[in-house]
């Protein structure tokens, strides 16, 4: 007949070593041969939870606490999944090529699946549990990069020597001017290479390619119009000035190109082609001109000046 043992639980144990007299337990059955074992072996350590030293009341105030946490958590992570949809973020239904990504997810999988499982963190993340296993599949074997470097698995897709050939024209500074959809067009007429525009633009925005900008500016003399000779070519113009008691007034002079001499003036209240005019008959007493220079002010283009000028025409 096989012997059987008895299993004694380890706080009795902890009692027989700090205990003087074993009697008290002997009376309650536990052999002394046992109680002389325990004194002189060390007590292996026991694993257990601090819930079992709680009371009832304690334990019933640790659930609720525990269940308010869970209802949280799971509004959080609805509110989450439903903002997600709104702003039309669905990773499920996109398709990541970089392997960089990738291997940020998995780490991320190894770090979370010790507390939960594969399908919740699918779920939590909204990728399916097959694409997460192809993907450690293939990280074993360094091939999570989406871009195949085989040419004849992709015939149509633009090669290394193509896309140099692609990113020295864009970035070309003779080619600035020209927009990226005529581009293709005419790298396809020069025998170049031959691609859509939407592959232009596809790879234009892909890898970011910056087009040279600059800005052409024609130098300006700093010499204006010069006139020759006194009395070749006088200015008109007028001047608005702002008194101190809020009125305006009108300063009309006439200004000798060459010699810069202000040929007549006059101070006026308001602007006319009548003033206009009587300050060209005070420029002309004793002196002729060329040419008279103004903008296209009311005071200068008027019914008034217009028959002034004709009439006074050398």
């Amino acid at each position: 007949m096989k012997k059987t043992y008895n299993s004694y639980d380890h706080r009795l144990k902890l009692l027989a070593i700090d205990c003087d007299n074993l009697e008290t337990l002997e009376k309650r059955g536990i052999p002394k041969t046992t109680l002389d074992t325990w004194q002189r072996k060390e007590i292996k350590r026991v694993f257990t939870l601090e819930e079992f030293d709680m009371d009832k009341i304690e334990l019933i105030n640790a659930l609720l606490v525990a269940d308010d946490k869970v209802e949280l958590l799971e509004q959080k992570i609805e509110v989450l999944n439903e903002s997600r949809k709104i702003f039309n973020i669905l990773p499920n239904w996109k398709r990541f090529k970089s392997a960089n990504i990738k291997e940020k997810i998995l780490n991320l999988y190894n770090e979370a699946k010790l507390n939960i499982t594969t399908d919740s963190f699918c779920k939590l993340i909204d990728i399916s549990s097959s694409r997460l296993k192809a993907w450690q599949n293939k990280f074993l074997v360094c091939e999570l990069e989406d871009y195949s470097s085989c040419p004849k698995s992709m015939p149509s897709k633009i090669n290394n020597v193509d896309l140099k050939i692609m990113e020295k024209i864009v970035k070309s500074i003779e080619n600035v001017h020209i927009p990226i959809t005529n581009l293709a067009i005419k790298a396809m007429k020069e025998g170049l290479i031959y691609y859509s525009p939407s592959t232009w633009l596809k790879y234009v925005k892909e890898y970011k390619w910056r087009r040279p900008k600059f800005k052409i500016y024609t130098k300006k003399s700093d010499i204006g119009y010069r006139a020759n000779k006194v009395n070749e070519s006088w200015h008109i113009d007028i001047s608005i000035m702002k008194l101190m008691d809020g009125t305006k007034v009108y300063i009309q002079a006439i200004i000798d190109n060459f010699s810069r001499y202000i040929i007549a003036h006059k101070v006026f209240t308001e602007v006319s082609g009548e003033n206009t005019k009587e300050l060209l008959t005070k420029a002309i007493e004793n002196r002729r001109v060329d040419e008279l220079i103004s903008d296209a002010g009311v005071e200068n283009i008027n019914k008034e000046v217009q028959g002034f000028s004709i009439r006074n025409k050398n």
